[in-house]
């Protein structure tokens, strides 16, 4: 997908995530009464759409000497500021072997927080030699606490909670990816 019609359809699904859209229940059940004889009805808010998983291409883990594969995830690529910013925020679902790649323009000690981050993730710091630096395990969704790479990092892989261990990863082991279905 041309890289203009991607960012533009990132826009547009974000868009109508901020956007409120709401359902109004209208139920007499839904009346309350306040002192003074006012009535409010209460209006529960419902997200149309979420961001959706687009994949972009395949990540490989190999182990420390490049030979045996660990472990083959579908990504979505975020290499913009706009899609690093945004990351997985507000997704409520993830394919199970799938994750999304951040890719910088160089390589540096990194921080990411889960805000706006409803599902749990191991977040992986990868070297500008596609050498895993840095494991933050089963990452606490929608906290503000800032969780560190220590090493530079040009890369970020952010999956499901429990991949990493579900898959021997650990410090020492390499990616591999390529864009494109």
């Amino acid at each position: 997908m041309p890289r203009v019609r991607k960012t533009m359809l990132r826009i547009l699904t974000a868009t109508l995530v901020s956007v409120v859209f709401v359902r109004v229940d209208l139920s007499l059940s839904s009346l309350s009464e306040f002192p003074g004889g006012f009535a409010c009805k209460t209006v529960a808010a419902h997200a149309v759409d979420e961001p959706q998983f687009i994949k972009e291409g395949t990540l490989t883990f190999l182990d420390k000497t490049r030979t045996r594969r660990m472990a083959t995830i579908d990504i979505e690529i975020a290499d913009s500021e706009y899609e690093r910013t945004r990351g997985l925020m507000y997704r409520t679902r993830l394919p199970e072997n799938a994750g999304m790649l951040f890719i910088f323009e160089d390589s540096r000690p990194r921080s990411f927080w889960m805000r706006n981050t409803p599902l749990p993730l191991d977040i992986i710091f990868v070297d500008e030699k596609e050498r895993i630096v840095g494991i933050h395990r089963k990452a606490t969704p929608l906290s503000y606490a800032p969780i560190e790479s220590k090493k530079k990092a040009k890369y970020v892989v952010e999956v499901h909670a429990g991949f990493c261990d579900a898959h021997g990863l650990s410090v020492g082991d390499f990616i591999a990816f390529k864009r494109g279905m």
